[in-house]
């Protein structure tokens, strides 16, 4: 019997090491870099350089220019890391009940925090 538990944990072990050997191959930084983020990086492990240069298209995002107001704020951007205090500066009005001010790549996004919608966008 004991030899059968050992053969069996052998078995399972090894199995999943070759299933971490098999898995995608890594692309190159030219190549879709947005989907390599996600897919080699546990979302509360992606470094912050990459989280503040997010690439989309082959392009820095800029929230001014790729999101509107309506959109769903994708789920990365829910962390403590993007919040500001809008006393901090003239331009943003105060946040109303259940509404943060956030800023991504240097632009300014009111949102929602009870569905994490876009209320306003300011540029930069």
């Amino acid at each position: 019997m004991k030899k059968l538990v050992k053969i069996a944990l052998l078995t399972l072990s090894t199995g999943m090491m070759a299933v971490s050997a098999i898995a995608a191959p890594v692309q190159h930084a030219h190549e879709n870099t947005h989907a390599h983020i996600q897919n080699h990086h546990p979302q509360g492990q992606i470094h912050a350089e990459q989280r503040h240069r997010e690439i989309v298209q082959n392009r820095v995002l800029k929230p001014s220019r790729d999101w509107r107001a309506g959109q769903a704020l994708p789920s990365r951007y829910y962390g403590q890391g993007y919040r500001i205090d809008h006393k901090r500066y003239k331009h943003l009005s105060k946040p109303g009940k259940n509404q943060r001010w956030i800023r991504v790549n240097g632009d300014y996004i009111l949102i929602n925090t009870i569905n994490h919608t876009i209320l306003k966008i300011i540029a930069e």
